[in-house]
């Protein structure tokens, strides 16, 4: 896990630590044919928003 953090970080995001355990999931993926799909997790009041 503490590489994927460095990784992270390498290519600029910005991370904070927080003292509540929140879950969600949310991905976004790009197909063959470069199409980017996007989804947000809706138990968390999530919505997938535009480029």
């Amino acid at each position: 896990m503490h590489d994927v953090l460095e990784e992270l970080r390498r290519k600029g995001h910005v991370l904070r630590a927080i003292d509540r355990r929140p879950a969600s999931v949310n991905a976004i993926a790009k197909s063959q044919d470069r199409v980017i799909y996007a989804a947000a997790d809706f138990r968390k009041g999530g919505i997938v928003d535009g480029l």
